[in-house]
């Protein structure tokens, strides 16, 4: 493990606390401004989702995702397909979540 990792981890686990708390504020408030005066959760929500992505990103940049001198080609491949199946199967999982339990 290199030594910037643990920055990495550091930064990934705390955007992720961050989005967790915008989160939780939805949950609470759905429908309107929460009272703590801040800008509105749905803008919240975006920029913490993002902050996540850049943590997400760097945290497998340190990590050598994608890096051919870390993993061979077969299992970059492997990840991205990977990758691939559990977008898929989310997206399954999502349509059947949306549906009233009269389509189910």
């Amino acid at each position: 493990m290199n030594q910037r990792m643990p920055f990495a981890v550091h930064k990934l686990i705390e955007e992720m606390g961050e989005l967790q708390q915008v989160l939780g504020k939805l949950m609470a408030f759905p429908e309107g401004p929460h009272p703590d005066g801040g800008p509105p959760l749905q803008q919240r929500l975006a920029e913490e989702s993002i902050d996540v992505l850049a943590a997400l990103t760097y945290f497998m940049e340190k990590f050598g995702f994608n890096d051919t001198t870390v993993f061979d080609e077969a299992t970059i491949e492997a990840l991205k397909d990977r990758l691939d199946d559990k977008y898929e199967k989310f997206v399954q999982w999502g349509k059947l979540h949306d549906k009233s339990p009269e389509e189910v």
